[in-house]
């Protein structure tokens, strides 16, 4: 049974002066993973190591938990307020003792029930019924259920089958479910790597919606590759790509910033969201 803080207040104490020690020194690296003593990503500097499974020893958190805190932390890496403000209040919001053998498949759960999802699906009926079958299957693990080996393998069978048949903001959708079908006791990636689909899939639904299309970034990858391949003809290291682009391309280079631009308004936004949403959920725990 996974205890918050290995049931003890002292180290939930501990916890939270490591990480906030080190975010006031500057030791926290936004990155996933990292540990270079003193210096690390925000699970490596509350565990004092790299592995996600001393930070599960340590703070009786589920591993995959770290990685998530680091992926948070690193989409929140261009506002350091709010970075900072996130990690003391997550691991603030755990009260020691508190059962987390299910939570990751509840944040799982969660994440099926973002609006970004249900929209890739759009009008798929076989992707929104995959959809809904890897979120029973999510559901049950949240309910403390024991999942078959099975059904994880048959939903990843399903979602690479049908990717296969597919195009368009659909296959971020299976994408996620291919990914996230895994037994989350031996998982250690699975919710950043869930989270950091949802995130993208919200930010690619809004350059869709706002006019961008494939045709649009073809012609872009297009001209890129053409100025590339131009300036190691001329023997050129690295070329002004959006200088030149800009000359050749002007009404589309526009465009293209624009899109840029949205897409890193979207990420930053949504984490947010996120982050509020995973202290909201911890807190019930």
């Amino acid at each position: 049974m996974s205890e918050a803080y290995l049931a003890a207040p002292e180290r939930k104490a501990a916890v939270l002066a490591r990480l906030e020690e080190a975010l006031a020194a500057g030791r926290v690296l936004f990155d996933t993973g990292i540990w270079n003593a003193p210096k690390g990503s925000p699970a490596a500097v509350v565990a004092q190591d790299a592995d996600l499974r001393s930070f599960e020893a340590f703070t009786g958190f589920p591993a995959a938990i770290g990685g998530l805190v680091d992926l948070v932390a690193l989409y929140l890496s261009n506002a350091p307020e709010q970075r900072d403000t996130f990690l003391m209040r997550f691991f603030s919001a755990v009260r020691p003792g508190a059962a987390l053998d299910r939570a990751a498949a509840q944040i799982l759960v969660a994440m099926h029930d973002d609006p970004a999802m249900t929209a890739a699906a759009g009008d798929d009926a076989e992707a929104a019924a995959l959809l809904a079958r890897s979120r029973a299957a999510h559901g049950d693990a949240a309910a403390g259920q024991d999942v078959p080996r099975a059904v994880w393998s048959a939903l990843r069978g399903d979602a690479m089958q049908l990717a296969e048949q597919r195009t368009g903001p659909v296959m971020g959708a299976l994408d996620f479910i291919e990914r996230t079908a895994w037994p989350l006791a031996r998982s250690r990636s699975v919710l950043s790597e869930g989270l950091g689909i949802v995130i993208g899939l919200v930010a690619s639904l809004a350059v869709r919606q706002s006019g961008w299309t494939a045709a649009d970034q073809r012609k872009v990858d297009d001209t890129l590759h053409a100025i590339e391949a131009e300036a190691m003809a001329r023997g050129e290291a690295q070329p002004n790509y959006p200088a030149i682009l800009s000359a050749r391309e002007p009404a589309l280079e526009a465009r293209f910033r624009e899109q840029i631009e949205l897409q890193s308004r979207c990420y930053a936004a949504t984490t947010q969201v996120w982050a509020d949403r995973l202290v909201a959920l911890m807190e019930h725990f």
